[in-house]
């Protein structure tokens, strides 16, 4: 199935299209260039809710723009009810077909139904693995949408890449919030194994008093640091698995930028990644850049950017007492 949220951005403006008549009359009278055919693909709620979105993407993605110009359209109420619907007109012809709900329902209308010559099945199975990356991210099954989105991306079509390097992000980023809570609740036992110095304190004072007994309370004192040490590995462990995430999300969506550099949202990832990896000076030009591309988001972004300019005071005051960056990095990821 194709993903319904993803690619709303695509449906930037909308033609209404009055009915598939209409259409082709426009069609013969000049509207369209000779042997080209005119897609409107309808953006209507009921429709972007099953699919909409994904199958103007696909409709782009796949066609030619010499011999098929896309449309997103609100389509009449009676065509509205069959879900995913898209009407094909040229200068000979229109027709609408329903439930498009799969980038092979699209490749079969452009090649069966419309006859365009040149569709490209690489790009297809691109579209195929990447949309199925997006189902299975919005699932919550994480390995299998990265799984996907390197198929997708193993397919070589340029035009995919940004999209793709976008989601593989959002699915990482996914990925590393999971390490996170396991993260706290690992350091949450770690915490619970330490006594405060009052307990040590009265385990000496009762082997003073009782000297029979202090090599028991001195070897119990040594088992449990052997107990915290070995928390504290597992710690250090869920972290780095945390980190590692953080990273590939991080690459993935500063890549996006490189391939996508209008594309405010890309921008706007990669900030958010880097301030979670404490990179708040390179998050700031990030946020700043989403802000220059896109200017409504000035309200949100704006707090964002003097809350990280807090956090470069927090770290430069914690670094002034000693702390090394990898202790600090972990008792911040561990508490935010």
């Amino acid at each position: 199935m194709l993903d319904t949220k993803s690619l709303h951005a695509c449906a930037s403006f909308v033609t209404h299209v009055p009915n598939a008549k209409v259409t082709a009359r426009n069609a013969k009278s000049g509207d369209a260039a000779a042997g080209t055919w005119q897609v409107y693909v309808d953006q209507s709620k009921l429709s972007l809710d099953k699919g909409g979105s994904a199958a103007l993407d696909a409709f782009l993605g796949l066609a030619a723009a010499s011999k098929v110009q896309v449309f997103p359209a609100l389509l009449p109420k009676s065509a509205k009810s069959r879900g995913p619907t898209v009407r094909c007109v040229n200068q000979q012809q229109a027709f609408d077909v329903g439930y498009v709900d799969s980038v092979d329902k699209v490749y079969r209308i452009l090649t069966k139904h419309m006859k365009v010559k040149g569709v490209n099945a690489t790009v297809c199975e691109c579209l195929k693995w990447k949309y199925r990356g997006n189902g299975y991210l919005q699932e919550g099954k994480i390995g299998l949408a990265i799984q996907a989105y390197d198929k997708a991306f193993a397919c070589g079509v340029a035009s995919q890449e940004g999209p793709v390097c976008l989601m593989r992000a959002l699915a990482f980023s996914q990925r590393a919030a999971g390490h996170k809570e396991k993260l706290k609740e690992t350091l949450k036992e770690l915490v619970k194994m330490v006594p405060d110095s009052s307990t040590y304190e009265a385990g000496f004072q009762e082997a003073k008093a009782q000297p029979a007994i202090a090599s028991s309370l001195f070897r119990r004192i040594l088992e449990n640091n052997v107990q915290q040490e070995s928390q504290y590995r597992r710690t250090q462990y869920r972290h780095g698995l945390y980190q590692y995430a953080l990273l590939a999300a991080a690459q993935d969506a500063l890549r996006a930028t490189e391939l996508l550099p209008t594309y405010a949202n890309a921008w706007l990832k990669a900030g958010e990644l880097l301030s979670e990896l404490w990179k708040l000076q390179e998050s700031e030009q990030y946020f700043e850049r989403a802000m220059e591309l896109d200017t409504s988001l000035t309200t949100t972004v704006v707090p964002v950017i003097d809350r990280l300019r807090k956090r470069q005071e927090l770290l430069d005051t914690a670094r002034g007492y000693g702390w090394s960056d990898i202790t600090l990095r972990l008792a911040l990821d561990a508490t935010s």
